[in-house]
């Protein structure tokens, strides 16, 4: 068990000291954005029910492409993963109810297995 647990911490070590560093990336901002095409895209985040400032925020967010794109078809703008659906079990969670079950039963296998070996190195 040391043994695995020294190799575990190699192996992290060794995969935090050999990837490249990246530095940050700010995009380009646009101030006060009013051409046609941000103003359909507001407008039909404002249609699905995002606040005004939220909008003003996801809006410029945006490349001049991308704006240019969903101001193509207003109808590509969709809100994802705020629904309440029949499948997830009424929240904000992304995770559908047999995920949920399989994470429990993943884990009581990993508790198990490590309860069953702590098990054998004291006997």
């Amino acid at each position: 068990m040391v043994a695995m647990s020294r190799l575990l911490v190699a192996v992290a070590m060794a995969g935090f000291f050999t990837t490249t560093l990246h530095a940050d990336v700010i995009p380009t901002r646009r101030a006060g954005d009013t051409s046609e095409s941000a103003q359909k895209v507001h407008s039909r985040l404002l249609q699905l029910g995002v606040s005004p400032d939220a909008a003003k925020e996801q809006l410029q967010k945006l490349t001049d492409e991308q704006t240019a794109y969903f101001a193509g078809d207003p109808q590509r703008i969709q809100l994802v993963g705020q629904e309440i659906s029949a499948e997830n079990w009424g929240g904000q969670s992304d995770n559908f109810w047999w995920e949920w079950i399989l994470g429990i039963v993943f884990l009581g296998v990993v508790a198990g297995y490590i309860a069953y070996e702590v098990q054998g190195k004291t006997n």
